[in-house]
């Protein structure tokens, strides 16, 4: 395996952009806790808003964040739709373990 340094990027559109997806990626992991703590169709006491609400809120805020990283990174469209296919399909089998009947 070739070695290399590790310099944090100063490319300030890549840290802004890194920080945004960041942000928006770890406030709907807070707001998927609550919904485990609280249940998804109670009210939050912090906000007064109905987790089921703040939820798909932030679900699509992330997709905003991951359509703008990939369009403003060029990340290739087509590898990320088969690679989710396939996250897809697996989560669709793991989760028909756990039906019932």
């Amino acid at each position: 395996m070739r070695m290399s340094k590790w310099i944090p990027t100063t490319d300030l559109m890549l840290l802004r952009r890194m920080g945004k997806l960041m942000e928006e990626t770890s406030e709907l992991g807070a707001v998927a806790s609550r919904c485990i703590i609280q249940g998804i169709d109670e009210i939050d006491p912090g906000t007064g808003e109905v987790n089921r609400e703040r939820l798909w809120k932030e679900i699509a805020d992330v997709y905003a964040q991951l359509d703008e990283t990939v369009a403003r990174l060029s990340l290739n469209e087509a590898d990320i739709e088969a690679r989710r296919a396939m996250k897809r399909g697996y989560m669709q089998e793991w989760e028909a373990m756990f039906e019932v009947g």
